[in-house]
């Protein structure tokens, strides 16, 4: 039988008992005897043109940390996929989706590099072109580890039937000039889930929604901070379900927005 993430296996609940989900053949950024051979960006600047996948079990992919090795990704998803925003009308990389795109995954992770995107304008809410960071979609006991996301139109998806992931240094940054009143969509999303931390991140870029929960249950954010953040549980008036969640030892920042 399932359990909340906040619930202790005797059955009490306690907001401080935050188990780490992804130790499976991994503990404390250590390669385990049972774990194949990581996939090893070295430091430097590494040119992608085509969407980065992580499927099937125990992969770990790795860089020499955040600022030293760089996955700059010249193209949005809408060039890479072939799937231009349409003139009118919302953009299918507004709210999912990422360039490094985690799919079907079992125990996998990224960790210690920098996303890097061309700092454009930010072409305004629901007209994003998929400048968008990692995607979490239907994986189980898969973790981000310090990853930094700069000049993005969205940071992180948890989403779509993920569970027991964990996002832990998420650093999401940008001075991009505005589009609108915003320098982004999504910051971090955790969209359709159950059983995710988010630990330790730092928002310091203006996003529409800074941390959102839609559909998700027994997920944490815990531990962060930003510029100006905002709290979102997205379209909860309109029927979606949140239970159980928990927002932690958050600073908001400047706290200007409502």
């Amino acid at each position: 039988m399932s359990r909340s993430l906040l619930q202790r296996p005797d059955g009490t609940f306690d907001p401080a008992w935050i188990p780490d989900w992804s130790t499976k053949g991994y503990q404390g950024g250590l390669l385990l005897p049972d774990r194949p051979p990581t996939t090893f960006y070295p430091a430097g600047t590494h040119t992608l043109t085509s969407r980065l996948m992580v499927t099937g079990a125990n992969r770990v992919l790795k860089g020499a940390g955040i600022g030293q090795t760089i996955l700059s990704f010249p193209q949005p998803l809408s060039v890479m996929l072939n799937n231009p925003v349409p003139p009118s009308g919302q953009s299918p990389f507004s709210w999912q989706d990422g360039v490094i795109q985690f799919l079907d995954a079992i125990n996998c992770s990224l960790e210690d590099l920098t996303i890097l995107f061309p700092k454009t304008q930010y072409p305004g809410h629901f007209r994003e072109q998929g400048y968008n960071g990692v995607s979490l979609r239907r994986s189980t006991d898969c973790f981000l580890r310090n990853i930094e996301i700069v000049h993005a139109d969205n940071g992180v998806f948890l989403e779509r039937d993920s569970t027991r992931c964990t996002a832990q240094g998420i650093r999401l940054r940008s001075d991009r000039t505005r589009g609108d009143a915003y320098q982004g969509h999504h910051g971090i999303e955790m969209q359709r889930v159950s059983s995710c931390v988010v630990h330790d991140f730092h928002i310091n870029q203006e996003f529409h929604h800074s941390l959102t929960f839609e559909d998700a249950s027994g997920c944490v954010f815990s531990q962060g901070r930003g510029v100006n953040m905002v709290l979102d549980h997205h379209k909860s008036l309109l029927g979606r379900n949140i239970k159980q969640c928990l927002i932690t030892d958050v600073d908001l920042g400047a706290g200007t927005r409502h």
